[in-house]
């Protein structure tokens, strides 16, 4: 059981990269967001609920398994626990208008990625409130609110920049 929980806290292993885990595990979503639009040629509204519906799932797995990681790798947020980034990601993916369903993949991915990491690394508040929840909460919750900042912008940025 140890096994199951170490794979699904460190995203397929993913946090178990020597340096940078949390930009590897978000860059491990941004590929599963892009090869389930590609493998299975979703796009706009499906892609983005498969987003969300993947956001809320790993999420709810992080929050459930984040006590037992804490005790696992004697840490209050693992650097190996990169599910995290995985939700966070994954929410920051979710798109809501025709205008970004309109967008190729990509494009988005890309976008989101970047702003993603941004508001990860900087964590403006609630985020920094969040991360000092206990247990489960506060390793996962912080990454979700930058996920939904990281959507907001990457709206903004394709409806008035790009």
């Amino acid at each position: 059981m140890s096994r199951l929980r170490d794979c699904a806290a460190s995203f397929l292993y993913l946090g178990k990269f020597p340096f940078v885990p949390g930009t590897v595990g978000s860059l491990g979503a941004a590929a599963l967001y892009l090869l389930v639009a590609l493998a299975l040629k979703l796009q706009g509204v499906c892609l983005s609920v498969f987003a969300g519906a993947a956001g809320l799932v790993f999420a709810a797995v992080g929050i459930a398994i984040g006590r037992w990681a804490q005790d696992y790798y004697g840490q209050r947020d693992p650097r190996q626990f990169v599910l995290d980034e995985a939700a966070g990601m994954m929410i920051s993916l979710v798109t809501v208008t025709p205008t970004l369903w309109a967008q190729p993949p990509w494009r988005v991915a890309l976008a989101a990625f970047l702003l993603f990491r941004l508001f990860d690394i900087v964590k403006p508040c609630p985020a920094s409130r969040a991360e000092q929840l206990h247990g489960g909460w506060g390793i996962v919750l912080d990454d979700v609110i930058a996920g939904i900042y990281a959507a907001a912008l990457t709206h903004v940025w394709f409806h008035f920049v790009a």
